[in-house]
């Protein structure tokens, strides 16, 4: 059960397997844009127990360095698979996008999220082994220019 404004959690490919990308930087050295999120592999033939835990591969947000700067970018959220036999928990999955910054900074984009589940470690079976799991997931794309709403 995810409780989220998405259709589907899963990434429907082959593997997630790409980091983020960073966001364009608001300055002329290039070093204020966001870092795009990391990729997590989480394989295990047996059991996945995320209890009161988090899963992350989020966007770092756009930074600025004087108030005379243009904005920067949010990173973009990168890819999380997790390959496993049964989840449960009340744990959080989460690839967000970074906010933007003040100044006209642009949200990175969400990420990528590839849930499977085996029947036995040879053969693969779609979510009905995922009722125990009552966590959320979030892959939502950063605000435009520092906004939080």
């Amino acid at each position: 059960m995810c409780e989220a404004n998405y259709p589907s959690p899963y990434y429907f490919g082959d593997e997630a397997r790409y980091e983020g990308s960073g966001g364009g930087s608001g300055d002329k050295n290039g070093l204020t844009g966001g870092a795009g999120g990391g990729i997590v592999w989480l394989t295990t033939p047996g059991k996945t127990e995320l209890k009161l835990s988090k899963i992350e591969a989020d966007g770092s947000f756009g930074k600025v360095e004087s108030h005379k700067q243009h904005g920067s970018g949010g990173g973009s959220g990168g890819s999380i698979q997790i390959i496993t036999l049964k989840m449960s928990g009340d744990g959080r999955v989460s690839a967000k996008g970074g906010n933007g910054s003040p100044n006209g900074g642009g949200g990175g984009s969400g990420g990528r999220l590839a849930m499977k589940y085996l029947k036995s470690y040879l053969a693969e079976s779609y979510p009905e082994q995922s009722i125990n799991w009552s966590g959320d997931y979030d892959l939502s794309g950063g605000k435009a220019d520092g906004l939080t709403f």
